[in-house]
């Protein structure tokens, strides 16, 4: 049986499951600091995959998008002041 959720969706699942909340969005890019570099850009490139995967985003489903990408912004702009900073 293949998972058809998106690696957010996972990371909230596990978490919920795991600390009876789900993770959001702020913990996740907190997270995402701590990882070291090649993790960081595996992140950032199973968030693209997934975002290139999807076809037309249902009017319902646009404020997630809309947060999704916002996110992904932000953990583009972390990694990129994280690697000017050596890291």
């Amino acid at each position: 049986m293949e998972d058809k959720r998106t690696l957010l969706e996972r990371a909230k699942f596990l978490s919920e499951n795991y600390a009876g909340q789900p993770i959001g969005d702020d913990d996740f890019a907190n997270g995402f600091i701590l990882h070291n570099r090649e993790n960081r850009v595996a992140i950032l490139d199973v968030l693209h995959a997934e975002d290139s995967n999807g076809g037309e985003i249902a009017f319902e489903d646009m404020r997630k998008a809309a947060e999704r990408a916002e996110l992904i912004g932000r953990l583009k702009d972390t990694h990129q002041k994280l690697l000017k900073a050596g890291r």
